[in-house]
């Protein structure tokens, strides 16, 4: 169908060598005359041609010939997308192609980009942006064949990159999220949305953020183009709590003839375990350890000073103001004042947890 076929009746024969016409019935409502004609059937399937070839004395012999013809299949394809982006897997599906016949045999596929496929179905990545030419080529059982072509544009989406300070950020601490060494490959970035994993979003290119609790946060940037293209990138945060300070002394009012002894025990560290423990006194002596002695030799008020410290070296300190009396004589009860920093009377055991 669709193809032009040529119809010879130079073997036909007259005793008298004087055959003066052909005449040609093609079975579809045509006719034509001549020797050697040629001819194209638009419709498939059987028909019936019948030559008449007439001599000079209108003497006329008629025979006939059988012929099927074949219907040309015709090509047609969808794409998934005909925008993807590179990477993207796109799908091409030729299902929609069609033969009168029914016997398509094979779908073969230029996807554009120097690679090749075949079925009725494909699927296909590019590896660059660029717009590609994809062709199709149905062929049938006796080799009719039809082909299509479309195009696919592929761009390149944006690549985001995440940076943040400090690297080890503690809680409430301001940490800021630069999302500016991302790129694109038309250099028109438009948007940077930010979600900093704790339920809290941010939008920019450079943001701001605190978090409240210690832990690890997954940390994601989307950004998209003026194309509509989106690419997210995400960072895990762990995010540190310093250590809370405390402390407490016995006796709770000291004088000159006891030995002071100083507890820590209280102190705690949220998200890991206390590594140092260092006591600071007015004389400029320094003592370490959960716990200590001290002596005072003088009466008078001291500021006692405790530093403790995390394994990651987040320090947190408390400080506190003893009482000390003069050493009293027997039958006195040794009982006096003891305040903290602030000035806050106490009876029995003190402790305290300043901020530093």
């Amino acid at each position: 169908m669709g193809e032009t076929v040529t119809f010879d009746a130079s073997a036909s024969t007259d005793p008298n060598e004087d055959i003066e016409e052909y005449r040609w019935n093609f079975g579809d409502g045509t006719t034509t005359t001549g020797q050697t004609v040629q001819h194209v059937f638009s419709d498939n399937g059987n028909t019936t041609v019948t030559l008449t070839v007439v001599d000079s004395v209108d003497q006329e012999t008629t025979t006939t010939q059988e012929l099927y013809v074949n219907g040309t299949p015709e090509a047609e394809f969808a794409a998934s997308t005909d925008t993807p982006l590179q990477g993207e897997a796109v799908r091409f599906d030729a299902s929609a192609s069609s033969d009168p016949d029914n016997d398509i045999e094979s779908y073969i596929w230029d996807l554009g980009d120097d690679a090749t496929a075949e079925g009725m179905s494909v699927e296909h990545t590019y590896d660059s942006s660029n717009t590609f030419t994809v062709t199709l080529t149905v062929v049938d059982s006796v080799g009719n064949q039809d082909s299509t072509s479309s195009t696919v544009s592929v761009s390149a989406p944006p690549t985001p990159r995440i940076s943040y300070d400090p690297e080890e950020p503690l809680v409430g601490q301001d940490v800021r999220f630069d999302g500016t060494d991302s790129t694109d490959l038309n250099n028109d970035i438009v948007q940077y949305a930010w979600n900093f994993g704790d339920e809290t979003e941010s939008a920019g290119s450079v943001a701001d953020h605190s978090f409240e609790q210690h832990g690890n946060y997954t940390v994601t940037l989307t950004v998209e183009d003026s194309s509509g293209n989106m690419r997210s990138a995400t960072t895990e945060v762990d995010v540190q709590a310093k250590p809370e300070a405390d402390f407490m002394y016995t006796p709770s009012s000291p004088t000159t003839s006891d030995a002071v002894t100083f507890d820590a025990s209280d102190s705690v560290d949220p998200d890991s375990t206390i590594a140092a423990y260092s006591w600071m006194f007015e004389d400029g002596e320094v003592k370490a350890g959960e716990t200590t002695q001290y002596m005072f030799e003088e009466p008078g008020q001291y500021e006692i000073q405790l530093r403790v410290e995390d394994g990651s070296g987040n320090a947190e300190t408390a400080t506190r103001t003893v009482t000390v009396s003069e050493e009293t004589g027997e039958g006195g009860d040794g009982s006096h004042d003891q305040t903290d920093s602030g000035s806050q009377e106490d009876n029995g055991d003190s402790s305290a947890g300043v901020e530093e």
